[in-house]
């Protein structure tokens, strides 16, 4: 008997590129994992990272303004 899989996973890419989609470090990505602001995927046994796309998109838009606000306050 051949298991299952879940079909409605989502579409998932690793810290790396959440980190560059987003214009941050990548430990500011495992931050936000830890912070709870990301939800973390793993794929079966192995130990590396992913976030889903959805999760990063929705990020940056506000963190596209906060850039922006903080790069306006310098003088």
């Amino acid at each position: 008997m051949a298991l299952a899989l879940p079909t409605d996973l989502p579409k998932v890419i690793s810290v790396k590129e959440a980190a560059e989609r987003l214009g941050v470090h990548e430990r500011t990505i495992r931050r936000w994992i830890k912070e709870g602001r990301l939800e973390p995927y793993r794929v079966m046994g192995d130990v590396r990272r992913f976030v889903a796309v959805d999760e990063v998109e929705a990020l940056r838009e506000p963190l596209r303004v906060e850039k922006v606000k903080l790069r306006n306050k310098r003088v």
